[in-house]
């Protein structure tokens, strides 16, 4: 055992995730790390430094805490799954989503154009109905021919 002794809480999160996994200090460096025990031997992890929980970070001490067994739990690959995997996820939510918009676009214009079709069909046409319902033959262009005569063209 190094210098310290880790937090029994944290190392006992540690083991519930996996029992192989242990935390040492590393008296040089001076920060924890944390380690799988494997019948090949043990294998770094991590240090447990800044930069690991936070994006450019500083790659110094960091103490301890819950947010270790947070971020094994998502760096893992074996359990939660490889980057594809998550990839996976997150598009097929996405891909999901879309066509969850798309069919929501489409019901909004169906419901656009029979609130259309409604109006003109029920207010606009029977209000303007012609009052004369007989054909006209359009064979000897009677129309035509009238409204030219009217024209005087």
């Amino acid at each position: 055992m190094g210098m310290y002794k880790p937090d029994h809480r944290i190392v006992r999160k540690l083991k519930q995730y996996d029992p192989h996994l242990f935390v040492e200090w590393n008296n040089k460096k001076k920060w924890w790390e944390v380690f799988y025990d494997s019948p090949t031997g043990r294998k770094l992890i991590t240090p447990v430094t800044k930069s690991i929980y936070q994006r450019g970070g500083a790659i110094e001490f960091a103490p301890l805490d819950d947010r270790i067994v947070a971020w094994l739990y998502y760096a893992d690959s074996q359990k939660s799954g490889s980057a594809k995997d998550h990839w996976d996820k997150y598009w097929n939510s996405e891909v999901k989503n879309e066509m969850t918009q798309a069919k929501a676009r489409k019901q909004f214009a169906r419901d656009l154009s029979k609130n259309a079709w409604f109006f003109h069909a029920s207010h606009y046409v029977k209000k303007h109905q012609a009052k004369n319902d007989k054909k006209i033959n359009h064979k000897n262009n009677s129309v035509r021919h009238w409204s030219l005569y009217h024209l005087n063209l």
